[in-house]
């Protein structure tokens, strides 16, 4: 996109100026350039007769384009409005009704974007109260429509309706907690819209990525970028790569540590929990703890070494267990190129059974100080000799 490309609307798609709605619930999100931009678009809806460039429209708002854009893409991120693009100049819009604001703060992400912005009192006030100590007397749809008549509309629901609700109880019901609540929301829905996924699918994978109890979005979205690796593995490698499933960390380190005689100690655990908090798979952590434990041989973890295997992973890519053995694989096969050829078994002069003295050649390089204390030794021999015998005697 350029400042110097141009825009029409889509017909019939005129939209009224909620500006009780865009003021106490958007503004404090989008800020006042998008309000502005959309307050621009919605006022100057023409109902597509023509092309508008948005240079102009900028100059109206006295913004750069660097700014224009940012509002656009926050319009559009809150539904406000949906951009197509036609050619390669050439863009359309469609203007989007704002939510009311009981609808909103009922929305549960953008509930925490609120929440990041407003006071909880000022957020109470938004949202609907329903009344107290009166009697609904409203007629329900059976008792007013026949099976024969029209169904009314449903109210509209927001668009990438996440059911917190729903969410939050399964989390109950399997005993999980959130990390950090707020961002925690904000960041699965994000990746609920990114991967198109509905909240259901999106609880099972956030459950499996769980460790100790507690939801970790960066292992979430580690398990989603994961790719299978086309490299095909040993029967070794399978053996190792069905070891490293299904299994926490702790529970394989505290196996690993019991067949050594050990007890896990408060270092080794906070090694792996490091490693947890950086977003790496139980299967890789698992691949590593057996990978240090056989090339230092010790009862304790070489925490050093461990960590210095994962941020070696970590650069190359490494999202699971099977890419994590392939790279070690290349690893040990890069080293023994590099390792210098051991010297021939020719060239080495081998030892023999036969003195040196017999040998007509030989000859005597003994010092006279060596000499005296090969005597001295064979004295003391001779004497130790004699008084065995005579206390046989």
């Amino acid at each position: 996109m350029r400042s110097s490309d141009s825009f029409t609307y889509i017909k019939h798609n005129q939209v009224s100026l909620d500006a009780n709605s865009l003021i106490k619930c958007y503004l404090p999100i989008m800020g006042r350039d998008a309000l502005a931009l959309y307050q621009y678009l919605v006022v100057f809806f023409d109902d597509g007769a023509e092309e508008h460039r948005f240079i102009y429209l900028m100059d109206h708002l006295g913004v750069n384009f660097t700014a224009f854009q940012e509002a656009l893409a926050v319009l559009t991120a809150l539904d406000l409005v949906c951009l197509y693009q036609k050619n390669q100049s050439r863009y359309v819009i469609e203007l989007k009704t704002p939510i009311k604001p009981e609808e909103f703060v009922a929305h549960p992400v953008y509930l925490r974007l609120l929440q990041g912005k407003l006071t909880e009192t000022t957020i109470k006030s938004l949202s609907y109260q329903e009344p107290q100590g009166l009697e609904n007397i409203s007629k329900s749809f059976s008792e007013v429509f026949s099976a024969e008549g029209q169904v009314a509309p449903k109210r509209p629901h927001p668009k990438h309706d996440f059911p917190l609700d729903a969410f939050k109880n399964r989390m109950k019901q399997d005993g999980l907690v959130f990390k950090e609540e707020r961002t925690d929301v904000l960041a699965l829905y994000q990746l609920m819209e990114q991967e198109g996924l509905n909240w259901l699918e999106l609880y099972r994978l956030a459950k499996e990525t769980a460790y100790q109890q507690v939801l970790q979005v960066s292992r979430l979205v580690a398990q989603l970028q994961a790719k299978p690796s086309l490299s095909s593995l040993s029967s070794q490698e399978e053996k190792i790569f069905r070891a490293v499933k299904g299994v926490s960390p702790r529970d394989l380190l505290a196996q690993i540590k019991q067949t050594r005689h050990a007890q896990v100690v408060a270092s080794e655990t906070k090694a792996v929990d490091s490693l947890v908090a950086q977003g790496f798979l139980d299967e890789v952590i698992n691949l590593l703890l057996l990978y240090s434990f056989e090339r230092v041989d010790s009862a304790n973890l070489n925490v050093t070494f461990f960590k210095k295997v994962a941020n070696d992973m970590a650069y190359q890519g490494v999202k699971t267990a099977q890419d994590g053995l392939v790279y070690l694989r290349k690893t040990r096969e890069e080293t023994s190129q590099k390792k210098p050829r051991k010297p021939r078994a020719s060239t080495k002069k081998k030892a023999s059974n036969v003195p040196d003295w017999s040998n007509p050649n030989y000859v005597n390089q003994t010092t006279e100080a060596e000499k005296e204390a090969l005597e001295m030794k064979k004295q003391a021999k001779l004497a130790r000799l004699e008084e065995g015998e005579d206390a046989k005697d």
